[in-house]
């Protein structure tokens, strides 16, 4: 195989991988707040209270005269179903990341391009569970997540470094 041939082979099984994974997590462990927020619609502070929605009166902007005079908040309560949800997801696309990542450093059995589309899947999964936690992250925990895995990869970049000729 020619050099760009062997690079866009790995490019896609790298892709391949994390769309793989993405589609995997949603198929096997859905997410609970997907429920939650299709549960949304409510126009009146009793049945948005009754939904364990937060009412927020809004009368900053105008509105139609037909229309309510505020909304139904309901982002506390799904993103308090989202956050384990999201930290599970991240944990296991790391685990399942570092694997690949691994197989694909480790891996003397299979062809060249193979190895490198695992590692690029591997890293791919990787920065796709830190995304998926990202927002419920604080700026030091961000931070030290980053430095953790800058670490890792200059460390798996030493200890394999022949892989990397």
């Amino acid at each position: 195989m020619t050099s760009i041939k062997k690079h866009i082979f790995s490019i896609g099984i790298a892709v391949i991988a994390l769309v793989l994974f993405m589609y995997g997590i949603r198929t096997f462990y859905p997410d609970p707040s997907m429920d939650c927020w299709s549960n949304m619609p409510s126009n009146d502070e009793p049945s948005c209270n009754s939904k364990g929605g937060i009412w927020t009166s809004d009368n900053s902007r105008s509105k139609p005269v037909m229309e309510s005079p505020g909304y139904c908040d309901f982002n506390e309560k799904c993103n308090n179903l989202r956050e384990p949800y999201s930290r599970n997801v991240a944990i296991i696309s790391f685990v399942i990341g570092l694997g690949l990542l691994y197989y694909g450093i480790v891996g003397k059995k299979i062809a060249e391009q193979t190895t490198a589309g695992f590692v690029g899947g591997g890293l791919l999964i990787i920065i796709a569970g830190m995304i998926e936690y990202w927002s419920f992250l604080t700026d030091a925990t961000r931070f030290f997540a980053l430095v953790l895995v800058f670490l890792l990869l200059i460390w798996i970049g030493n200890k394999y470094k022949n892989y990397f000729k």
